[in-house]
């Protein structure tokens, strides 16, 4: 009687270590996918931001020489204080 029931109890036993093992491999690969997930979000982030800022580099070096020949010109024919001062005075109001 105490065999049989130890028996039973053993069996139940079994059924929810099974029952609990196959939830536990559900959520690991529940886990290992949002890992998977996480990487490839991060990759779609800062590889486009990587690709960005080595294509934009000589665009901007570009730019920034043309904006600096633009402001020689402009200060050379406005004089280089009088440009300073209507700005700061336009700041002021």
């Amino acid at each position: 009687m105490i065999d049989e029931e130890i028996k039973q109890l053993l069996q139940k036993n079994l059924e929810y270590s099974k029952e609990t093992h196959k939830m536990l491999m559900k959520i690991r690969h529940y886990i290992f996918m949002q890992h998977i997930m996480n990487i490839l979000k991060i990759i779609l982030i800062v590889v486009p931001i990587v690709f960005a800022i080595f294509f934009a580099v000589p665009y901007l070096r570009e730019t920034i020489k043309v904006y600096q020949s633009m402001m020689s010109e402009f200060n050379s024919a406005t004089g280089s204080g009088a440009v300073y001062n209507g700005v700061f005075e336009l700041l002021k109001k």
